[in-house]
């Protein structure tokens, strides 16, 4: 039994528990494992990251969905709740858009 433990994959799924872990070293490692798995669809993941209660995991997060996406939004990790969470609803408003985006060209493409 002991040997399959070390079988067990670290890099995180969908709805990773490991990005709400109370450890906000765990939260920063996950959102970087979500970043190497380079899946611009894991990028709402980032989102919520964004209104984390530690700055280096908020800054992680904005890194990481430039990296995925190609795109930045000016955000600064020290800026008040409310202005964090104003650039988190760009994101998310931006993500939406260009879901659906690639939802209708994928469309005329079949």
């Amino acid at each position: 039994m002991a040997g399959a433990a070390g079988c067990v994959s670290a890099r995180p799924v969908r709805g990773t528990p490991a990005l709400e872990d109370v450890d906000p070293v765990q939260r920063g490692k996950a959102v970087t494992a979500v970043v190497r798995q380079g899946d611009v669809s894991l990028a709402p993941l980032l989102v919520d990251r964004l209104e984390d209660e530690d700055s280096a995991v908020r800054m992680l997060a904005a890194e990481g969905l430039r990296r995925l996406t190609g795109h930045a939004i000016e955000f600064e990790a020290d800026w008040p709740a409310t202005r964090r969470a104003a650039v988190a609803d760009q994101w998310r408003r931006r993500l939406a858009e260009s879901a659906s985006t690639d939802d209708e060209q994928s469309h005329y493409i079949h």
